[in-house]
């Protein structure tokens, strides 16, 4: 159960045998769907269920990798906002002229795809905060070896919350820009130390 997939991604299904909800699978086999119900006695009912469209496209990419099941996913939305900014669920987003999007993260327990980020993506008219990449991650208006140490730390997955250190300060630390952190990025700001 769950969405369909192939082709029919604006659709969730569910199977029902004897009005119990039973497992399923989908294969192709000579350019056809084929829905196989282990099991299957009598009638087997496909429910349908026509899913909302999204009204922003949002790309997901996962930031930091916190253990096996939890990690920070940096979510995207380009084009221009008719609020002015763009909210994700209900707090607004920063922009990074770095990707040339607005940018949010969000700490999950699941892989978040981009189907349900984009559900939580409206418009807003929110002040932009725009991210800087001058190497001052942690915002002392000073590049120095602490903005370094701050980057590996959160490489490291030392944070797991922005509770210690704030979302922006965490979006400043991708100075390479390839929305992911990594040992690459302390580099970065080394190589910015006066």
């Amino acid at each position: 159960p769950g969405s369909a997939g192939y082709g029919y991604e604006n659709y969730s299904v569910r199977a029902f045998m004897n009005d119990q909800q039973v497992e399923y699978t989908v294969t192709e086999e000579g350019g056809n769907w084929v829905i196989y119900v282990e099991n299957a006695q009598g009638n087997v009912v496909f429910e349908f269920t026509k899913q909302e469209a999204p009204a922003f496209e949002a790309e997901v990419s996962e930031y930091v990798k916190i253990d096996d099941a939890k990690a920070i996913y940096l979510v995207t939305v380009a084009g221009e906002p008719e609020g002015g900014n763009y909210s994700y669920d209900g707090e607004a987003m920063f922009y990074s002229e770095k990707y040339g999007t607005y940018a949010y993260l969000v700490v999950s327990d699941t892989v978040l795809t981009k189907e349900e980020a984009a559900q939580k993506v409206a418009d807003s008219t929110a002040e932009v905060v725009s991210i800087t990449y001058d190497g001052d991650v942690n915002g002392t208006n000073l590049v120095d070896i602490n903005d370094a140490q701050l980057v590996y730390d959160m490489y490291n997955a030392k944070y797991n919350s922005f509770e210690t250190v704030s979302m922006l300060k965490f979006l400043r630390a991708d100075l390479n820009g390839s929305k992911n952190l990594t040992t690459e990025d302390a580099a970065a700001v080394v190589n910015l130390i006066p």
